[in-house]
Order: C-alpha cells, then structure tokens, then sequence
C-alpha cells in the first residue's frame, strides 16, 4: 500500500468496495432501519436489497421497508442496489410466469434417437414412444418439431451424409419407412415444458424476447416507477444474480459437463 493509499484508508475517503446483500424478512420497519443504520456506521456504503424471504415482494410491506432503507441512504450517502426477483435465481419474475400463456414459460428443444437397419420395406416406430414406458413416460411428450434419419456407420456413432427428412410420413402419431440399406439412426425432436430443473418451471425463457418482458415489467418497471428520480444517485441500479437455462434435471445446470445429454433451451 502506498503513502496516499494509506492516507486515503486513515481519513476514510476510500470509495466503497464492500456491498453485501442486505436480506429483507418483513419484519418491523424498526429493525430494517437500525440494521441500515449497523451497515453504514461500520463503514459500508452500498448493500443489494434481496427480496427472500419477505413475504410481501412488491406489496405494501415491501415498499414500506424500502422507504425506510433509502432514506437512510440518502442521509448517509449511500447507494442501494436491487436483487431483481423475489426468488433465486433471477427468473421467477415475481411470480409472473405462473399466470402467464404457456408460450411466455419456459421450453426445451428435447431430442430422442433410435436404431434401424435396412433394408426393411414397411417399417413403423412409434412416435411419442415416451408416453408407453421408461422414466420419461410421465413427461408430455411435447410439439413434435422434426423427424429426421440419419445413415450410421456400422461400427460407430459416426453419422454420415446428409438427413433425410421423415416429418411428413407420419400417420396417427406412427411414423413409417421403408428404411434403405444400411444402419441408419433416427432422430425425433420436440418442444416440451418439462425435462429441465423441476425448482426452476417457472422460470422465463431466456431466448424469449417476450417471456424476458415479463420480468422487465413484473419487476424492474415496478421498481422504476415508483423511485425514478432516485436512480442515478440513491439508486445505483439491479443485481440479477445467476440466472441460467437450467436445462439440466440431475444438477441445476451446476456442474454439467459440456456432451452431456440435456435438453436445449
């Protein structure tokens, strides 16, 4: 540390470089401002208001708590920050997608595959094969998107040449072929709701400009409108912590490898 550093440290006018997140319960007004107040006489100058777990997010109580902490910022010279949501992570939208139609929630491109080897005249395969058996059978099996067939190497997973498209030789959800000669893998693609994180379906979609709207007017323009003229000074903006795609059933998205079989949102 240099001279004008510790000089800095010594007559306290180090710009701020701690904000911890500042947990919002619902409880006395009373309590929020004197844990404010602990915050700032110990010499930090920023926290995130994080939602969980007060009971009324964007209601009457909340407001109510967040007046008292921008006061005190405001007195204090302080800057407060917003945690974008009521749960984590960033996604749930303050409960919007619950309501919201099915094509503003999220979805995931799911992808099935099975075997076959020609030549074989008249050959059929059941389509929505998940609605029968194995542990997908509870799972809706989804807006079926594409059929398609590529040729296999006999000794590999290797696929070869171009596909060939099966989507319009379906008939009452059976699909038939007369498979050419040679090992062939036959791909089936849907868009389904399910087959990603169960504690995040109800989250947005990510990739959906109008499923994103709903937080940006679910929350941030709720925020917005009711503090405009303080941000830029008391307000220093919102804090979206880990949102994700959370395609993954096994891991929360935490962890996956990249080849891992998942959905693709």
């Amino acid at each position: 540390m240099t001279l004008p550093q510790l000089r800095d440290v010594v007559t306290g006018s180090v710009p701020n470089a701690i904000m911890p997140l500042f947990w919002q319960k619902g409880g006395p007004v009373e309590a929020v401002r004197e844990e404010m107040e602990r915050i700032g006489d110990a010499g930090i100058g920023a926290v995130i208001l994080e939602a969980r777990p007060h009971p009324d997010f964007l209601g009457e109580g909340w407001w109510r708590d967040v007046d008292a902490v921008l006061e005190i910022a405001r007195r204090r010279g302080m800057t407060v920050w917003f945690f974008d949501d009521d749960t984590f992570p960033t996604g749930h939208a303050g409960g919007a997608v619950e309501t919201a139609p099915a094509a503003l929630r999220r979805r995931f491109l799911t992808e099935r595959h099975t075997d076959a080897v020609g030549p074989a005249r008249g050959a059929s395969f059941i389509v929505e094969r998940r609605k029968f058996w194995g542990p997908e059978a509870a799972q809706e099996p989804g807006e079926l998107v594409r059929v398609v067939a590529f040729r296999r190497a006999e000794d590999s997973d290797q696929l070869i040449g171009d596909p060939v498209d099966l989507t319009d030789r379906i008939v009452d959800g059976t699909l038939y072929w007369d498979v050419p000669d040679g090992w062939w893998r036959v791909f089936f693609l849907s868009v389904a709701a399910g087959g990603g994180s169960e504690p995040h379906a109800n989250h947005i979609d990510y990739l959906n400009r109008d499923s994103v709207q709903l937080l940006v007017d679910g929350v941030y323009e709720r925020i917005r409108e009711r503090y405009a003229d303080e941000f830029g000074t008391t307000i220093g903006g919102f804090f979206s912590d880990e949102p994700g795609l959370y395609n993954d059933p096994d891991t929360f998205d935490f962890g996956s490898a990249l080849g891992k079989p998942v959905p693709l949102s």
